[in-house]
């Protein structure tokens, strides 16, 4: 399939387990997490960190759909694994996001936007989980937006009479 792009959202729980340890045990655990999804990705592929304890994967050699949801499966795997950072083991989750070009989007902020509202579906299913976008998964902002329009609509028609 010439033209398959996946776009990941991660996000990891490393805020919660390295606060107590100090910044400088958070930065080296940030650096190992990214040293690790770099290993699961290919060097055509993008890693980014985007703050805090996200970071966005853009995988340029994916060829078969399903070969997206292996990737996930070996990111999840890899940051469950333990950390070891100055003598200290620390435990880190991730929830993941994806997103895939052109299905879910054709610009890099609709396709961000997408894998960050899966993102959102894995965390509310636990920890160490991956989903793939759906349209229900922006349901509710539309349902939001038109509840808006219509109060808006009926607040303003209120004070017209």
């Amino acid at each position: 399939m010439k033209g398959l792009r996946f776009c990941f959202s991660i996000s990891t729980a490393s805020k919660l387990s390295t606060i107590p340890l100090g910044h400088a045990v958070g930065d080296l655990l940030l650096q190992q997490v990214a040293e690790r999804l770099k290993k699961q990705t290919h060097e055509q592929d993008t890693v980014a960190r985007m703050g805090g304890d996200e970071f966005v994967i853009v995988l340029n050699s994916i060829h078969e759909p399903g070969d997206g949801a292996l990737v996930a499966e070996r990111i999840v795997r890899s940051i469950a694994a333990e950390f070891y950072i100055q003598g200290r083991t620390l435990k880190v989750s991730c929830s993941l996001g994806i997103s895939v070009f052109p299905e879910h989007g054709e610009d890099s902020e609709t396709l961000m936007k997408n894998a960050d509202a899966a993102m959102q579906g894995a965390k509310e299913n636990g920890r160490n989980q991956f989903r793939f976008f759906t349209d229900e998964m922006n349901a509710p902002v539309v349902e939001h937006s038109t509840l808006d329009t219509i109060c808006g609509r009926s607040s303003h028609e209120k004070n017209s009479s």
